[in-house]
């Protein structure tokens, strides 16, 4: 049975993809804490998801000899010119990633306070890669497009900072990210992460 490490720590990825992959049983899904050695996390501080999930893949397919898969998104906000990208916490590198919730905020307040309009269009752009021992790797990339209101949202929950504001998944229906269920946008593409898994096969 061919093995696939899912190379995260995030324990909200974790449990996205042991629901998702949870009637697949001609694959052995494994994840960093079944192994004892555990290298340092790779810096993620290239441009794209795709860069990024490819990096990660890489760095722990070659340490531990086995396919991995790696993840990355971004989020973008149109009438910022796609601002704040790769690193959302971190807005394009202006920030640590120990920055306030509420310095976050009124980041964001002052950046869209001229911005004449209810609604802002963003996207959230996401790659996953498997990449193999033999150094073929795979991609999936998909952009997820929505509203977001201009007023952010207290408390915050999961999914920050995308989830401290209001989102909206078009003119017509309101889509408030759960907490108890951070699933989205059909898991983000359940169909498209299996054919991804075909290349395993």
């Amino acid at each position: 049975m061919v093995k696939l490490l899912i190379a995260t720590w995030n324990p909200w990825k974790i449990s996205m993809f042991k629901d998702m992959v949870k009637d697949i049983s001609d694959i052995e899904f494994l994840f960093l804490s079944d192994f004892k050695d555990i290298p340092m996390s790779p810096s993620e501080d290239w441009a794209t998801p795709e860069e990024n999930a490819l990096l990660k893949a890489k760095y722990y397919s070659e340490h531990y000899n086995i396919p991995a898969l790696a993840d990355d998104a971004g989020f973008e906000i149109d009438e910022l010119w796609w601002e704040p990208w790769i690193m959302a916490r971190r807005w394009w590198w202006l920030f640590p990633d120990t920055i306030k919730d509420d310095d976050w905020i009124d980041f964001y307040l002052n950046k869209t306070r001229n911005i004449g309009w209810e609604f802002l269009h963003a996207s959230f752009p996401f790659s996953r890669c498997i990449y193999m021992p033999d150094w073929r790797y795979f991609f999936q990339s998909d952009k997820i497009r929505f509203l977001l209101s201009r007023e952010p949202r207290f408390p915050f929950k999961e999914w920050w900072p995308i989830s401290a504001l209001r989102v909206f998944e078009d003119w017509r229906h309101e889509m408030d990210i759960p907490f108890d269920d951070p699933v989205w946008e059909e898991q983000l593409n359940t169909k498209w992460l299996f054919e991804l898994l075909d290349n395993l096969r």
